[in-house]
């Protein structure tokens, strides 16, 4: 598994989220934010699973709206894959991911960020941009930086 450098940082799926939506103050806040890491010269990283969170998210969103824009999904993926370093899992990360879920009693949706988390320090990347702290409360154990918008 590559190593990435120690100013990485990995994006939740809720920041990608706001990039994308209609409420102009919540954009606004997300993009600065964007902006103010890649200025201080932070690598931005996604893994895969981030990027299956984000389509379904988005094709649930237009679903309600009644009108599923696949044009529009395929161009945000490319600006995901062209803007965003790409982590990915390995067999080291999910033993990792089963030790996050013993050692703190990780159950239901968590597994889903515990999994972000056991793939993110494979990856020797430690700290997290998400507007939910508290999904990764548990991930402060491990020697995790979170930060918020």
């Amino acid at each position: 598994m590559g190593k990435m450098a120690d100013n990485s940082i990995i994006i939740d799926t809720n920041i990608l989220l706001y990039l994308n939506i209609d409420n102009e103050e919540v954009k606004g806040k997300a993009l600065q934010k964007i902006q103010y890491l890649k200025r201080d010269g932070y690598s931005l990283a996604i893994s895969e699973q981030i990027i299956r969170e984000f389509l379904v998210a988005k094709s649930n969103l237009q679903k309600i709206a009644h009108k599923i824009d696949f044009n529009k999904l395929r161009e945000d993926v490319q600006y995901l894959l062209h803007n965003f370093s790409i982590i990915w899992p390995s067999f080291k990360s999910v033993l990792f991911l089963e030790e996050l879920i013993f050692k703190y009693r990780i159950q239901g949706k968590v597994i889903h960020d515990a999994n972000i988390v056991a793939v993110a320090k494979e990856n020797n990347v430690f700290k997290i941009l998400t507007n939910n702290p508290s999904d990764f409360i548990f991930a402060l154990g491990e020697g995790f930086e979170i930060i918020t918008l």
